[in-house]
């Protein structure tokens, strides 16, 4: 793949990022509307409500990289891909499935839900058992499942390394052979022969 192919593949993810990462900016407001005053602070409730809406945006978003990628290696038409290609693709999902990214989202969520509790003048504790229990759970989720949606995408390119090496170990047909000693250049005969093609195969077929 050329560097116009792989910025085609880097455009297309950092997009699905965006939109991924506007996603996960969305998710806090209903679980803060959860935060009323004189009602008690349902804080485990909120910490794995948010959770479970950014571990399923983040399912999301891996089934829309590895598609994309799909399509846009489908859109290229490439004449080949090699081993090399996966990685430099790989490099790239690096860049956009960082398990980090959650965890700044839980430490943001944290900040908020402190803000809400302290702006109608109750103290808001922050330090307990719940906190650091969702917060495993928030970290461990997003390195697992990053982990897997690379592998996914790394498997599926790697099957289309196979494809692309398999193509060229395929035999080549009759009319191959021919169009190989049938150079198609104008010359003064009209049709230009390579001797040298058509004596390699002579040999290979005498010691055969």
């Amino acid at each position: 793949m050329n560097q116009n192919s792989l910025d085609t593949v880097r455009k297309a993810i950092k997009f699905k990022y965006d939109e991924h990462v506007g996603k996960l900016l969305s998710i806090p407001n209903a679980h803060l509307e959860m935060i009323v005053p004189n009602k008690g602070i349902p804080l485990n409730e909120i910490l794995k409500g948010f959770n479970r809406d950014s571990g399923q945006e983040l399912f999301r978003y891996g089934n829309e990289i590895t598609t994309e990628i799909s399509r846009i290696i489908e859109k290229l038409n490439l004449s080949e891909f090699s081993g090399d290609d996966k990685d430099s693709i790989m490099k790239i999902v690096d860049e956009f499935c960082i398990p980090e990214l959650y965890l700044k989202r839980y430490t943001i969520m944290l900040s908020s839900i402190e803000r809400k509790i302290t702006s109608y003048g109750l103290k808001a504790d922050l330090s307990g058992n719940i906190i650091s229990l969702n917060k495993a759970i928030c970290e461990s989720y997003a390195r697992n499942n990053t982990q897997r949606i690379k592998s996914k995408i790394e498997n599926e390119l790697n099957c289309l390394v196979e494809s692309f090496r398999s193509q060229d170990k395929k035999p080549k047909s009759k009319a191959s052979e021919v169009a190989e000693c049938l150079e198609l250049k104008p010359n003064f005969f009209g049709l230009g022969i390579n001797i040298n093609a058509i004596l390699t195969k002579l040999r290979l077929r005498k010691k055969t």
